[in-house]
């Protein structure tokens, strides 16, 4: 399980950096927003801000999603399908290891 928590971890903090890169800067706050919080065998990678962070941008989703005057960028999703398969491939492989 060491194994798969390093992974774990290291493909949030990859997917959180391309979506910073990704996304569209005005001010910077979208950009300071995106944040991995990894849990045990989890990871989240918020964008926007929560309550418990201390801040808010509440226009990261319509930034994301779009809106109907606004297409979508889609920061967020080009992120995580950037490094979807390698991140597979070495769960894979790791789980294959496993009891060995």
């Amino acid at each position: 399980t060491d194994e798969l928590e390093q992974i774990i971890a290291r493909y949030a903090l990859l997917i959180a950096r391309a979506a910073k890169h990704n996304a569209p800067v005005d001010t910077g706050r979208l950009r300071a927003s995106i944040t991995p919080i990894l849990k045990d065998m989890a990871a989240d990678i918020i964008a926007g801000g929560k309550e418990l962070l201390g801040s808010f941008v509440d226009y990261a989703e319509e930034q994301e999603f779009g809106t109907e005057n606004l297409p979508g960028k889609k920061y967020m999703t080009r992120a995580f399908n950037r490094y979807k398969d390698d991140f597979q491939r070495e769960v894979e492989a790791a789980q294959a290891n496993m009891g060995r």
